[in-house]
C-alpha cells in the first residue's frame, strides 16, 4: 500500500501527467486512510504485520520466509512485527502524498501526511537505529524490542529517505563491510548473524533487487 502511493508520486514527479492523478487519488486517498488507520505499534507510530490465520504468512514483509526476521541470539521476533524498510516505505508514501494532495488543492490532506512523515522520521531514528552496529535494526517485535541484527534491509531506507543525514556514513559503511558485502552485492544478512547462511533464501544470499534499491539509496546521498 505504501509504495502504491509513492508509486503515483514517483510518476507525476517524471511525467507531470495531473489527469492521471485525478484517476488515481480515490485510490490514493483510500490507501492513506489505510496506512492511518494501521500505523500504530508498542514501539511506536508504526506499520507492522502479524499473521491473521493458522495458513498464513509468520513473516509479510519482502523478506517473507519463516525465519528471515530474528534478533541477535537467533530466536525469532514476536508479532507484531515493524520491520525498517515498511517505516521508509511509509515516510516515502506520506511525502508523496503530501505532494499529491497539494498539487490536487487538497491542503488539509497534504498537511496531514507531511506531519505524519516528519514525525515518522523521529520516531524511526530514535527506535531502530544501533549505534554500536551502525546501523537500523532490522524490525522491532511485538513488544517493542529492537531486533538487532545487520541486514540488507537497512539499504531500503536509505532508498526512501528516511534516515537522517548524520545515519548515513555508518549504514554505507556497515552495508559495504567485508560481512555486508560478497564481491558480488549486498548479503541480505551479514555474515556472522546467528542465522548467516550464504545459501539461506533470505539470509545471507544476494537479490538483485535488493541491491538495485540499495545502489539508489546511495546515490539518493551522495554515495
Amino acid at each position: 500500500t505504501p509504495l502504491f502511493i509513492h508509486l503515483v508520486g514517483e510518476y507525476f514527479r517524471r511525467t507531470g501527467d495531473r489527469e492521471l492523478l485525478l484517476t488515481t487519488f480515490p485510490a490514493v486517498e483510500r490507501a492513506i486512510d489505510w496506512m492511518r488507520n494501521n500505523e500504530g505499534h508498542p514501539g511506536g507510530p508504526f506499520l507492522a504485520y502479524s499473521k491473521q490465520s493458522s495458513t498464513g504468512l509468520v513473516n509479510q514483509g519482502w523478506k517473507d520466509s519463516n525465519d528471515a526476521i530474528f534478533h541477535a541470539d537467533g530466536s525469532a521476533a514476536r508479532p507484531p512485527v515493524a520491520l525498517c524498510e515498511v517505516q521508509g516505505y511509509a515516510f516515502a508514501a506520506y511525502e508523496s502524498a503530501a505532494m499529491i494532495a497539494d498539487v490536487l488543492g487538497r491542503h488539509d490532506i497534504a498537511r496531514d501526511c507531511a506531519r505524519r512523515a516528519e514525525r515518522l522520521r523521529e520516531a524511526f531514528d530514535e527506535a531502530f537505529w544501533c549505534s554500536d552496529l551502525a546501523t537500523f535494526a532490522i524490525a522491532l517485535d511485538g513488544e517493542g524490542k529492537a531486533c538487532r541484527v545487520r541486514s540488507s534491509n537497512a539499504g531500503h531506507c536509505l532508498w526512501s529517505g528516511i534516515v537522517d543525514p548524520k545515519r548515513v556514513a555508518g549504514v554505507t559503511r556497515t552495508l559495504m563491510s567485508s560481512a555486508g558485502f560478497s564481491g558480488w552485492g549486498i548479503r541480505t544478512i551479514a555474515e556472522g548473524e546467528p542465522r548467516y547462511n550464504p545459501l539461506a533464501y533470505h539470509n545471507g544470499s544476494v537479490w538483485p533487487h535488493d541491491c538495485s534499491l540499495i545502489a539508489a539509496g546511495f546515490s539518493r546521498y551522495g554515495e
